[in-house]
């Protein structure tokens, strides 16, 4: 049994294709299977794939195109490694990435996925490292307001997803990684390693930049639902419809303000999320994402009106109003 299974799906990315292969194909770390899905590519992909004389090479091809989820499932279906390394058909792996992520797992039982840094790039050059939060307590928290996992920089427990019944959720056409990781934050520790192991490549083609409402109803509609499950309860379309819109940056009135509040208090108070989450780390990201939708609010409005310095020193959110200023 080999100690990673890579897991790769492309449709049509012969462009980019050859380079991501090859920055997997010469990793420092060679003891891997390459787990490749073929999702009924009209292009140059499957040949491209072929051209390579690797016995690390495992190729299977939909006979029709079932898009990424249901793929990346039937890819983790072919997983019989100890590790499972997701890769995208257009990013570079930096040659290191999986003896540095093999070794902090080999080391640290208590932990079932472990992401890194990334380096965003596109044909201009380098935009900037997305730098992700280290600690779990506050990385688990963090998730529940924003993705702070890079879905091709992950390197996961194969024995965390077989426990567990993980799964890709296959109602989520996109943002299908972020879901996946609100689930698996409850049943084990996440960690990034604090550099980055991946360029992240930025160009017109990918799914996000090409639908990028249709991408933001899925990943908010995949966090809800986590919620909800979680919660034992559903939410109001009122409480759903702050959540987006704090999720997304987008305004908020005085009355959604105040409703968020609300909404973050019962997660927070929620007798199952104060099992399973740090209730320092919750307070300490919700508060933060409070101050940065008030601070939207203004910028948004261009003045501080009254009725929201009234209702935030009412409530006294911890120097909000100094923060502002």
């Amino acid at each position: 049994m080999k100690k990673i299974s890579v897991l790769m799906a492309v449709h049509n990315g012969e462009l980019y294709l050859k380079e991501a292969i090859e920055s997997i194909l010469n990793q420092s770390f060679s003891d891997f299977e390459f787990i490749i899905i073929n999702d009924c590519s009209t292009d140059s992909s499957e040949y491209i794939v072929r051209s390579y004389d690797d016995k690390r090479i495992k190729l299977y091809s939909n006979e029709i195109n079932l898009g990424l989820t249901k793929s990346l499932n039937i890819g983790l279906g072919h997983c019989k490694g100890q590790y499972i390394a997701r890769m995208d058909a257009d990013d570079i792996a930096h040659p290191d990435r999986f003896l540095k992520q093999t070794r902090f797992l080999d080391e640290n039982l208590d932990y079932g996925v472990c992401g890194s840094w990334y380096t965003l790039f596109d044909d201009s050059g380098i935009i900037h490292v997305a730098k992700l939060i280290e600690n779990h307590d506050l990385l688990q928290a963090s998730l529940l307001i924003k993705n702070q996992m890079g879905h091709p920089t992950i390197m996961m427990r194969k024995s965390v997803l077989d426990i567990n019944n993980i799964w890709y959720d296959e109602e989520l056409k996109t943002s299908q990684d972020y879901n996946m990781w609100l689930r698996l934050s409850v049943v084990s520790k996440l960690y990034n390693i604090q550099e980055s192991l991946l360029d992240y490549r930025i160009h017109p083609k990918q799914v996000v930049s090409s639908k990028r409402n249709v991408a933001k109803q899925y990943t908010h509609s995949g966090r809800i639902k986590f919620l909800q499950k979680l919660m034992k309860t559903t939410l109001s379309t009122q409480e759903d419809v702050v959540l987006y819109k704090s999720y997304f940056n987008e305004s908020l009135s005085l009355a959604e303000l105040k409703n968020l509040k609300e909404v973050y208090s019962k997660v927070s108070l929620n007798s199952t999320v104060r099992e399973l989450y740090d209730t320092k780390s919750i307070k300490r990201v919700f508060d933060q994402r409070f101050k940065h939708a008030l601070r939207n609010q203004m910028k948004n409005t261009g003045i501080v009106h009254w009725r929201y310095l009234i209702y935030y020193i009412k409530n006294d959110i911890n120097g909000l109003v100094k923060s502002v200023f």
